[in-house]
Parts: C-alpha cells; structure tokens; sequence
C-alpha cells in the first residue's frame, strides 16, 4: 500500500492562512511527510525561478535550523497568523497532493484564485512555504527526532536554492534526494512521539565566555591558511549577497562591511569549533598558498554537499547574539532588525558549516 498525502495552505487574507492535511498509508508515515515538506518547497521555489525572492526564501530556509519549534507557535512580525482551518476553502490557496510508495513517488501542486497573470504570487508562495513547516512541526512538536528532520530537510533546500541547483527538472529528483538524507535518523530512532534525549552541550555561559576570550588555537591570523580562506571566501559571498538584495543601503561593499560579516562568519565557525569538541585540537591541512586554495575548495563542497544542524544550544547562541547585533545596525545599517537578524544568522551558519565540514574531512583524513 502505498503512501497518500494532501495538504493545503489556504490564505483568507494577507494576514490570516489555515492549514489542512489528511494522509493514508501503512506504518510510520512520517519519512513520507519529510518529503512532502521538501517536494512542496522545492516546487514553489523552481515555479518562482530565480531572483531576490528566492534568495531571500533561501537564507530563511537556511536560518530554519534550532529555531523551528519556536516558530511553530509564533507568528513572525508581517507574516500570516496561523489558524485553525475553517471547514471553507480560501480563495487563494494551494493544495499539494503527494503519493509515495520507496523510492518512487508523484507530487503535484495546485494553485488556485491567483489568475492568469499569477498575482500576488510574490507573497503567498514563500508564505506557504514556512506555513507549511510551521503546521507540520506544531502537528509532532514533541518528537525531535521529525522536527530535527524537518529543519534538515528545509536547511538543505535552502542550501539547493541559495546555490541556484532548483529548477523544473531538477526539483523532483532534489526532493527525494534530501527527503531521504533529512529523514534518514527516523527509520532508525524511536517510534514517532517519542522524545529523543540530545547529548550534553555547553551552556550558553561557556559559549558566550569562550567568544570573549576566543584562545590562541582560535585566533584567526592563527588559523590553517586553507580554513582562513575558506571563511573569507564566505565573507566575499555574503558580502556579494547583500550589495544585490540592497544596492540602495549597500551600494558597495566596504573593508568596514567585509569586517562586520566576518566577525560574524567567524563566530559561527568558533563555536561551531566548541560544541564539535575541537576547540582544544590544532587542525593543519595546507603547506603553501596552492595547497590551501585547493583544500579551501574541498571545505567549501564539503559544506554545501552536507550542510549540518546546529546544536540547540549553539542555534540559542545565534538568535541572542543577531538580536544583540541589530542594535548597532549591521551592514552598513540595515534598518529592518527582521532582515538584519537574518542576514547575522545566515553568515554565522555560514562559519558553522565550515566547522562541521572541517571536522567531518579530519575524521576520515586530508585524502577523504
């Protein structure tokens, strides 16, 4: 028998949307949810093509890690209130209808009440998005082990777009590739609405304390040549991202800009460093220039081809440490805290990944 899933986000207005889903199939159905969450995403991105709307649903996507319980239940400052459904269909909404049986599965995706001229879609197709994972979560927000699945599975689509590898061809077979690796640990954990203890992280006293008095092994100028690197190629990056989503705040990007993104890429990078136990260790790569471009590349695949969740403790970190940076308008003084608490969030989970990809290439060797 095989799997059958219908979910609908139906907007009443511009302020108030509900959600309905109804599903069938044998055993645990969650891997099957794991992917609708992913197909119906990476839908709505490859009908919206390329441009500052999608690259703003990438960086929310890629912020979504440690953070998608708190958003079950919150309404975000402009966005839709989440209600319960009515029993009467929105005018504008859109349905998506999965069927999944393995490793074969179809997904189609219904927009309806937007017209020929898709009006309006600019707004409601990235809303219908974080309406969806937010249902989905709220509906199992006691089992970390799906909620964890979810907001691997919305970091690695965020990572898809950010990257620009979403289109009409692509998506279908994307879809399944990161619904399998997002929902890999639930066919193995404990049964669904069981909670899953996490290890023992440091507290946010450690973190903050360590971020103040960093240690040598950590100084920057200290660092490997090809992680070095590796973070500045990430600063570039996010530097070129701000000055095309705001060109009239950032018309060019500054030494003082580049330093304000890299302080906050290199945050990530060190507490990333700490929760992964490898503050302490000396990690040595490169030997000349050549090399630590060459190795610099691998780090960067490395982070994009497995992007990692943050600690729970380490996504707290974030969050308090952006809305503390907003009050000194960051980035050459964007004034919407909202955008600039993402675009903080995003650069450290930038030097987060760098972490995770260096401790992943060390535990198999420089060859990996």
């Amino acid at each position: 028998m095989e799997y059958r899933g219908s979910l609908g986000v139906h907007f009443y207005d511009q302020n108030v949307a509900a959600v309905v889903f109804a599903a069938v199939g044998p055993g645990d159905q969650r891997p099957s949810e794991v992917l609708l969450a992913c197909a119906f995403t990476l839908r709505q991105i490859a009908n919206l093509g390329s441009g500052s709307i999608v690259r703003s649903i990438a960086s929310l996507l890629l912020a979504v890690p440690g953070g998608l319980s708190a958003l079950a239940h919150h309404d975000s400052p402009g966005g839709p209130e989440l209600i319960a459904y009515t029993g009467s269909p929105a005018k504008r909404r859109f349905i998506g209808e999965l069927r999944h049986r393995g490793h074969d599965y179809g997904f189609n995706l219904g927009a309806h009440g937007f017209g020929i001229l898709a009006q309006g879609m600019g707004f409601y197709a990235p809303s219908s998005i974080f309406l969806m994972l937010r249902y989905l979560a709220r509906k199992r927000l006691s089992d970390d082990l799906y909620v964890d699945a979810l907001e691997k599975a919305a970091q690695m689509c965020g990572s898809c777009a950010h990257n620009g590898q979403v289109a009409s061809r692509s998506q279908h077979e994307l879809a399944l590739t990161i619904a399998l690796d997002a929902a890999a640990e639930l066919t193995a954990g404990p049964v669904a609405g069981q909670s899953q203890g996490r290890e023992a992280a440091p507290s946010i006293d450690d973190l903050l304390g360590l971020l103040e008095t960093p240690g040598p092994v950590l100084q920057f100028p200290k660092l490997d040549l090809a992680t070095r690197v590796a973070i500045e190629r990430s600063v570039r990056v996010m530097g070129a991202m701000l000055a095309h989503e705001h060109p009239e705040a950032v018309p060019s990007i500054t030494s003082r800009i580049k330093s304000e993104i890299g302080k906050d890429v290199f945050t990530g990078y060190v507490v990333g460093r700490r929760v992964l136990g490898s503050h302490g260790t000396r990690i040595q790569y490169s030997d000349g220039d050549a090399e630590a471009i060459q190795f610099s590349q691998r780090l960067a695949t490395k982070a994009d081809e497995t992007p990692q969740r943050a600690d729970e403790v380490a996504a707290k970190l974030f969050a308090a440490l952006a809305e503390t940076s907003t009050e000194r308008q960051p980035y050459a003084g964007i004034r919407d805290k909202n955008l600039a608490a993402t675009f903080i969030i995003v650069a450290m989970m930038n030097g987060l990944s760098l972490a995770y990809a260096e401790n992943a290439l060390a535990r198999g060797g420089a060859e990996e």
